[in-house]
């Protein structure tokens, strides 16, 4: 099965926000470090009221204002550092190359997946190069082994191809 694509930054920020954000998770973790931020916070207060004498009750009770912001600032902290930095990172790697904006040839066989980007080159690999894939509304990712992953835009793929595309990636790697 042969197609084209032309790649663009809003396709790999929809394969970013596939790959990365899976809310749930993310949740999770922004909870779990905002909560180990203000524990180590905590103890830090504690642990330098003892260094001078002070009782742990009477360290918290004298600064309820420090202890009082640093949950709700640990969460912002922890949510730039899960959601917004990488996010702008992919925005700028995709900038710094305008090569990118190019015709892309992909060729998908049960034995292989190929890409060739006109003008500078191309890459074929044999599908235990690849971990999975999954599917977003307008796009399949394949996640490769070293955590990396290949965008493949479905918009300009009629029904009969994308059934094609699916069926030999279901043969080749699990579906997540």
């Amino acid at each position: 099965m042969d197609f084209s694509y032309q790649s663009s930054e809003k396709m790999y920020m929809e394969a970013f926000r596939l790959h990365y954000w899976r809310l749930m998770r993310k949740f999770v973790w922004i909870i779990a470090g905002a909560i180990l931020i203000y524990a180590v916070s905590i103890l830090v207060m504690v642990l330098e009221g003892l260094a001078v004498g002070v009782s742990a009750s009477r360290t918290l009770a004298s600064n309820p204002m420090t202890a009082d912001l640093i949950l709700p600032l640990s969460i912002v902290f922890v949510f730039i550092i899960v959601f917004v930095l990488p996010r702008n990172r992919v925005a700028r790697l995709y900038r710094r190359n305008p090569a990118r904006d190019r015709i892309v040839n992909v060729s998908v066989t049960a034995e292989h997946f190929e890409t060739k980007i006109e003008g500078l080159g191309g890459s074929c690999f044999n599908w235990p190069f690849y971990k999975s894939w999954y599917e977003g509304k307008n796009l399949i990712v394949l996640v490769l082994q070293t955590g990396q992953y290949q965008p493949i835009p479905t918009t300009g793929l009629t029904p009969a191809q994308l059934a094609e595309l699916r069926g030999i990636l279901a043969m080749a790697l699990p579906r997540k």
